[in-house]
């Protein structure tokens, strides 16, 4: 009986299913500490969230180590090759960035900091759901054909952003002639185009000042 235990335990179904399980309940938890407000000490559950990514990280450290090449340098290549695994790197990284931030008990704006890179980080946690969906026979191959997409849209999003700085660039000089520097300038070149790309036009900013005045400086030519 004890052996039988030991075989369904370890058979790679069991596995599978005890980490999607436990990778359910982390998310869950994850999103709950994320939609209340944050105490200026951690939780217990928050804790509970940083022991599972501690394991989760000594497991991809596990992973790392136990890749075929020797040298760590082909390691590396090998191992962030694929895309799962950049993915769950960066995630870890910043979570414990996020958390860190978190812990500071003396500085609320450092405390939110915190707070809002554990939000952006959920991201990277709820996107590595779809890698244990991947096995699916039918969810399986759209995933696959879904990240090969986002891959070959990489052209298309320099592309996009190549042009919307030339016209970004051109409208905030021609709008805004009289402003001195400040790094919110290198924001509002693509801020407002890539608005534009989904069809806000700012027809209200087009023409200001009728057809009466054209003197430079007060309007937009």
């Amino acid at each position: 009986l004890r052996r039988k235990l030991y075989e369904f335990y370890v058979a790679p179904i069991t596995t599978f299913w005890a980490w999607t399980i436990l990778f359910c309940i982390f998310l869950g938890c994850f999103a709950y500490t994320l939609l209340i407000r944050t105490p200026v000490r951690p939780t217990w559950l928050e804790w509970f969230v940083f022991a599972y990514v501690v394991a989760f990280a000594l497991e991809h450290l596990r992973k790392f180590m136990m890749s075929e090449p020797e040298s760590i340098a082909q390691k590396v290549k090998y191992f962030f090759n694929i895309m799962w695994n950049i993915l769950t790197t960066v995630a870890i990284v910043t979570y414990f960035i996020g958390f860190g931030l978190r812990l500071d008990a003396e500085h609320a704006s450092i405390r939110a900091a915190g707070r809002v890179i554990l939000a952006c980080n959920s991201v990277f946690w709820s996107i590595k759901l779809l890698d244990f969906v991947s096995v699916h026979p039918r969810m399986g191959p759209y995933i696959t054909m879904a990240g090969k997409m986002i891959q070959n849209m990489t052209y298309i999003i320099v592309l996009l952003f190549v042009s919307m700085m030339a016209f970004g660039l051109a409208r905030q000089s021609i709008t805004y002639p009289d402003e001195s520097w400040h790094w919110l300038l290198l924001r509002n070149v693509l801020y407002k185009p890539y608005f534009m790309l989904y069809g806000e036009v700012y027809a209200g900013e087009i023409d200001t000042c009728g057809d009466g005045g054209l003197s430079y400086g007060s309007c937009t030519f």
